[in-house]
């Protein structure tokens, strides 16, 4: 029984930790790709960030334009293949 609530309170203290260190992490993710897009560093160490983040802004702004009917339902055709 002792052994049960030792391991239960150290879970929850565990957790907390857990938890912000995730927010950390995704933190600094975000400031890479902030740091990109400012200074432009071309390392790839804040191109992945950056690229992933770009993506999401795409996802966003292509659901807002079909969601408001501004996305057109086709392609349109080129002028040339070459």
């Amino acid at each position: 029984m002792l052994r049960y609530a030792h391991e239960t309170v150290s879970r929850k203290w565990r957790m907390p930790q857990f938890f912000m260190l995730t927010f950390l992490v995704q933190t600094v993710f975000y400031i890479l790709a902030l740091m990109k897009l400012i200074f432009g560093f071309t390392n790839k160490l804040f191109y992945y960030p950056y690229y992933y983040c770009m993506t999401l802004i795409a996802q966003i702004v292509g659901t807002y334009n079909q969601l408001t009917g501004k996305s057109k339902p086709f392609w349109e055709k080129a002028e040339s293949t070459r």
